[in-house]
């Protein structure tokens, strides 16, 4: 299994630099947040919060980790998702309160629960999550996850791209390493289609 450490070496020996240990950490930590939110077989999966109760208005946070929300369950029930203007027109008009709650509304890093929930719920949510262990700008050099193995063409290609253009200043490598990038959402995201059948990547330099 390739490391955290194993990246940081390889994309000093591309960019035939040893002098920027620091700013390699940070833009592969950069480059993974970047690509958090997109659809890859190994960040999809199903997180469940602790039970929690929901504030006077009826929001309750996400699992931690939550990054795209597929879908949702309380208990065996899967929630509807709804607009929040659905959900403020019923929570006005028609105020309720519920053991399990049966519809949300995204909202940011919580959802808004319909009925309002009388007690403690357990959120279940389905879709894309962070990968762990989690790599940071201080992450140790032995950390490995999917990012550091599957993931590492992508990442390393995309951490090339911001040295060059916000570190080194160099046009082109900046045009060099899109290339680089565009090759490697095709391969991750051809992968993913034949996984878990999705997963196309819309180019995001």
């Amino acid at each position: 299994m390739a490391t955290l450490g194993d990246l940081k070496a390889r994309i000093a020996d591309e960019l035939m630099k040893r002098n920027l240990t620091t700013q390699i950490a940070q833009h592969i930590a950069r480059a993974v947040e970047h690509y958090s939110t997109h659809r890859f077989w190994f960040n999809v999966g199903s997180l469940t919060g602790s039970p929690i109760s929901a504030d006077a208005d009826g929001y309750v946070p996400l699992p931690t980790g939550t990054r795209v929300i597929d879908k949702i369950r309380i208990g065996q029930i899967w929630l509807e998702k709804r607009d929040m203007e659905v959900i403020e027109d019923w929570l006005a008009n028609s105020p309720a309160t519920a053991v399990e709650p049966y519809d949300y509304a995204p909202a940011g890093e919580r959802v808004r629960l319909y009925p309002t929930p009388s007690g403690p719920v357990t959120l279940v949510a389905t879709g894309v999550i962070d990968v762990t262990p989690k790599i940071t700008a201080t992450a140790a050099d032995s950390v490995d996850n999917a990012w550091t193995n599957d993931g590492a063409d992508l990442i390393a290609a995309r951490a090339r791209m911001t040295l060059y253009r916000d570190v080194l200043r160099d046009p082109g490598g900046v045009a060099l390493a899109k290339d680089a990038i565009r090759e490697a959402e095709q391969d991750l995201g051809m992968k993913t289609m034949r996984r878990i059948g999705a997963g196309r990547v819309e180019a995001c330099l």
